[in-house]
């Protein structure tokens, strides 16, 4: 995400990482971004792209259990997703 975000090429440069570059400067910002995730690992990016005006969507596999489907609606209700979708 900040790879795209702020054109850095090197994820492990946590100094560039972490530096704060001007919404007018970033290549890609995140008002621009779609992120499809399909696991708990990936709650925090959709989270933060939510937050800065991107946009999230939550794959599921429909054949999982109903308590599986509350944490997907607890997603939506946070406002740590805006869409969910079912696999195929």
């Amino acid at each position: 995400m900040f790879r795209i975000n702020k054109s850095i090429e090197n994820h492990w440069d946590s100094a560039a990482v972490n530096r704060f570059t001007p919404e007018a400067q970033r290549p890609v910002p995140f008002k621009r971004m779609i992120f499809v995730g399909d696991g708990e690992t990936d709650i925090p990016t959709m989270k933060m792209l939510t937050y800065q005006g991107g946009y999230s969507i939550a794959v599921y596999d429909p054949g999982r259990s109903s308590r599986d489907l509350d944490k997907i609606h607890a997603l939506i209700s946070d406002d740590r997703v805006d869409f969910v979708a079912p696999a195929d």
